[in-house]
C-alpha cells in the first residue's frame, strides 16, 4: 500500500508540486518511480511496467510511431488551416517525457493492475477510455468553468480505447506509446493562437478546436480500428506476437 501511495505523489509531482528544473520534472519522477518500484519487483520492474518490448517489435512500433507522426501532422495542419489557429512553440524532448511518464503509470501500471481482476480485456479497455475522455472535459469545466463540444470526448474516447487495446493485446507500452507520443509531439505547444499571432487561447480552450473537430474525431476513430487490427496483422507478417512475454500483471486470475 505504501508503494502505491508512494507512486501515486511521485506521479502527480510534475503536475502540482513540482520545484525543480520543470524540463526534466517528468524524467527525474520516472526515474524515482522505476527506483521505487525495483525495491518491491526487483528485475521483474521491466516486465511488470509494461516495458519488456521484444525485438520483432522493435520495427512495428518505429513504422507506427513515424506513420502517426505524419497522420497528426497533416491532421492538426489540416484542423489550423481550417480554423485559422496555429498551435506553435513545440517542444518535442518534454512532450516524449510527458508521454513516457504518463504511459508508464497509467497504463503500464494502473491498466496493467485493473487487467488482473477483469476477465474481458475488451470492457476493460472501454470502460477505462470512456473515464479517460470524460476526465477531460471534467477537469477543465472545474479549472475554468470551460464546456467542451461533445465531439472532444468523442476523440479522446477513440483515442483511448486504441492504445488500451493495443496495450492489453502485446503486454507492453510501445505501441502506446508510438500512437500517443505521435500526436503529443505535433498537438502540443507553448503558445495557441490565431494565425497572425493575436488572440492567444489556452490550453484547455485549443481542445474545443482541434480535438473538437470532425477531421479529428474520424482520424481518432480510424486510429482504434487500426489498433484493433494491428496485432492480428503483425502477427501474421513477422509472426512476433507468439513470442511476446506476457507482462506478469495482465495474466487474469481464473
Amino acid at each position: 500500500m505504501l508503494t502505491v501511495v508512494v507512486v501515486a505523489l511521485l506521479f502527480a509531482a510534475p503536475y502540482f508540486m513540482w520545484v525543480g528544473d520543470p524540463r526534466a520534472r517528468y524524467v527525474i519522477a520516472d526515474a524515482a518511480i522505476l527506483f521505487v518500484l525495483s525495491l518491491t519487483w526487483r528485475w521483474d520492474v521491466i516486465e511488470r511496467a509494461g516495458l519488456a518490448v521484444p525485438r520483432r517489435a522493435w520495427v512495428p512500433v518505429l513504422l507506427v510511431l513515424i506513420v502517426g507522426a505524419w497522420t497528426a501532422d497533416g491532421v492538426v495542419g489540416r484542423i489550423e488551416q481550417q480554423f485559422g489557429v496555429e498551435v506553435s512553440g513545440h517542444r518535442p524532448l518534454f512532450s516524449l517525457s510527458q508521454v513516457f511518464h504518463q504511459e508508464l503509470v497509467l497504463r503500464g501500471l494502473l491498466l496493467g493492475a485493473l487487467a488482473t481482476r477483469v476477465r474481458s480485456q475488451l470492457r476493460l479497455a472501454v470502460v477505462v477510455a470512456a473515464a479517460f475522455a470524460a476526465l477531460h472535459p471534467l477537469l477543465f469545466f472545474l479549472q475554468g468553468g470551460l464546456v467542451l463540444p461533445i465531439t472532444v470526448i468523442a476523440s479522446l474516447f477513440w483515442f483511448g480505447l486504441a492504445t488500451n487495446w493495443i496495450f492489453l493485446r502485446t503486454g507492453h507500452i510501445a505501441f502506446a506509446f508510438a500512437m500517443h507520443a505521435a500526436w503529443n509531439v505535433r498537438r502540443f505547444g507553448a503558445r495557441y493562437g490565431d494565425l497572425d499571432g493575436d488572440n492567444f487561447m489556452t490550453e484547455a480552450e485549443s481542445f474545443a478546436v482541434i480535438e473538437g473537430a470532425w477531421l479529428a474525431v474520424g482520424a481518432a476513430f480510424l486510429l482504434a480500428v487500426g489498433a484493433f487490427c494491428l496485432p492480428v496483422l503483425v502477427g501474421v507478417a513477422t509472426r512476433f506476437r507468439s513470442h511476446l512475454p506476457r507482462c506478469r500483471m495482465l495474466r487474469v486470475r481464473r
